[in-house]
């Protein structure tokens, strides 16, 4: 084996050794940006966790609030403004324009509900 053998088989030890170290690690710094599989904890808190928002319009009628809300983990919604049904109508008279909440909301057949609010 020449010199110039020597070298390159060297180089790809090197090569092979490092990129096993990497592998045995964490996925970051090798290009992975998939999160972990959640676990059934942090399902579970992900579905039971709280959002932030403010009333801005009540519709007794219908039955419906306007939130402009932070982001809403279970439905991994990012913040914006929108219109949500409520499960119990009567829950809203309880409630006023400005009232900053906390509440849970969740997709019944692609439609937006709010299952629970309260003021914080």
């Amino acid at each position: 084996m020449t010199l110039k053998h020597f070298a390159v088989m060297a180089g790809l030890w090197l090569c092979v050794a490092t990129g096993a170290q990497a592998q045995t690690g964490s996925h970051a710094g090798h290009g992975h940006d998939t999160p972990p599989e959640p676990t059934p904890a942090s399902a579970a808190a992900k579905a039971e966790a709280w959002a932030e928002g403010e009333i801005r319009k009540i519709d007794l009628k219908t039955g419906k609030v306007t939130l402009k809300h932070g982001y809403i983990p279970n439905l991994d919604m990012p913040p914006m403004t929108m219109i949500f049904g409520i499960s119990d109508k009567q829950v809203l008279s309880q409630f006023k324009v400005g009232d900053k909440v906390r509440f849970k909301a969740v997709d019944e057949n692609g439609q937006l509900k709010v299952t629970e609010m309260v003021v914080r």
